[in-house]
């Protein structure tokens, strides 16, 4: 890479990043691209393309020509296995994910703090050097692999460089709702208070994910996490050319994880369908994504066979010309990630195309569709509700919109969201070597 001697250097050590296309790979994807122009020369230490879900080629465009990427294998045969199954409704491919599916979990049990410590591991000596031959000012890890942090905390025990932690996800407060051995629980909290200590800088999604982690840490950490929201690439949904559609579309985009579900849509529905509003040549719910099989046997056993559709696992940009060519998507977050806002939901709003979010009425998603104008959130257990509004829709007696309010967006803006992580990145620079604690960052 060359190197502006005034830029700062920052090493990324991750294990999502592009062509990956996972929402995780996206955010990391977006800061390197955008750090150059201000004023930070970024380089990565990442996993092999083979070792990572699902490959959109788009995701390596907009990179800078010259960034250095360093990707090494997990050296974790099941963790390679299981992120290449098919992600297809057929009993086989079904059959496969939950093999994958039991290996992987049996996996993530034995290894500590989670199955991709084995590349954490092959990383140290590759991060070494590259700290040495780069003059790196910063290093930067991101979770949910909490590898990571642990892979940057010895780095910079060795290096005396200061790390940053880029909080995607809550670590042992999500980890919780798993229920996993109270050993091994005890064990990630101590991981986590120790790593976080010793941290230069400690970024959240929002400010709700920055109270939780607060909370979690203890009241010296008190305004000393800075918020850094998810983006929307509204680069890539300006010349979006719709998939045409002449039926009523709602596109659910994105997988079905955790205590996702679209039961509550699908409950609506049945009640539109029983009152003869909704035929299959003019109307269809899509799921995008990996097959949920509970998603389509819940909507055969209430009568939507005909109109829930399994729209496949596609790349992102055709993704987003299903999203367009949609008159409605829908979001799902449930109570233990209502800190987050899916950046799916942004696009969409970007794409012109409203959002029924379903999530905890205090959700960083509610109060953000709500901010932005575009669309309607519902808690889960108000199926009727959505049920009543999805009628006035569908009868025209409430239009939707099709734009957000002017400059509601921009928060959300790649340069917007990266230029409060270079921020993040020079305080942490900045912090003083011998220091246990993270520096206050302001925002």
């Amino acid at each position: 890479m060359a190197q502006d001697a005034a830029a700062l250097q920052a090493l990324f050590l991750v294990t999502h990043f592009a062509p990956e296309s996972r929402a995780s790979a996206n955010r990391i994807t977006r800061f390197v691209s955008l750090l150059p122009d201000e004023g930070i020369q970024p380089l990565v230490l990442t996993l092999r393309e083979a070792c990572t879900s699902p490959n959109d080629p788009a995701g390596l465009t907009g990179l800078p020509a010259d960034l250095r990427v360093v990707r090494l294998p997990c050296l974790n045969p099941v963790i390679h296995v299981a992120r290449r199954l098919p992600a297809g409704p057929s009993p086989q491919d079904r059959l496969l994910r939950f093999g994958g599916r039991v290996l992987t979990q049996g996996t993530a049990r034995v290894l500590f703090p989670d199955a991709l410590v084995t590349w954490a591991a092959a990383a140290l000596p590759v991060a070494l050097r590259l700290v040495q031959r780069e003059r790196v000012d910063v290093l930067v890890a991101s979770l949910p692999h909490y590898s990571t942090a642990l892979l940057a905390a010895a780095v910079s025990r060795i290096s005396r460089i200061p790390y940053v932690i880029d909080y995607r996800d809550a670590w042992t407060p999500s980890l919780a709702t798993l229920r996993p051995s109270r050993p091994r629980l005890a064990a990630h909290a101590a991981l986590e208070r120790l790593l976080a200590g010793r941290a230069a800088g400690l970024g959240a999604v929002s400010a709700p994910h920055a109270r939780l982690i607060e909370d979690f840490l203890g009241p010296a950490y008190r305004g000393r996490i800075a918020v850094v929201p998810n983006a929307a690439d509204l680069h890539l949904t300006t010349d979006v050319l719709p998939y045409p559609e002449e039926r009523f579309v709602i596109a659910h985009l994105g997988n079905l994880v955790g205590g996702r579900t679209l039961e509550p849509l699908l409950l609506a529905l049945a009640s539109l369908q029983r009152e003869g509003l909704l035929h299959p040549d003019r109307f269809a719910l899509i799921h995008y994504g990996q097959h949920h099989p509970a998603t389509f046997a819940t909507a055969a056993r209430l009568g939507l066979g005909a109109l829930v559709q399994y729209g496949g696992h596609l790349p992102r940009g055709e993704l987003l010309r299903r999203a367009k060519g949609s008159r409605l998507t829908v979001a799902v977050q449930e109570e233990s990630f209502a800190y987050g806002l899916p950046s799916k939901v942004l696009e969409s709003v970007a794409l012109g195309r409203p959002v029924l979010g379903i999530s905890p009425p205090g959700s960083v998603m509610a109060a953000t569709i709500a901010e932005l104008g575009m669309g309607v959130n519902f808690d889960f257990p108000e199926h009727a509700a959505i049920a009543r509004w999805l009628r006035l829709v569908l009868i025209g007696e409430l239009l939707l919109p099709t734009a957000p309010r002017p400059g509601s967006l921009e928060p959300y803006t790649a340069r917007s969201t990266t230029h409060r992580f270079a921020e993040l990145l020079r305080a942490a620079a900045a912090f003083p070597r011998d220091a246990m604690a993270p520096a206050t960052i302001s925002g």
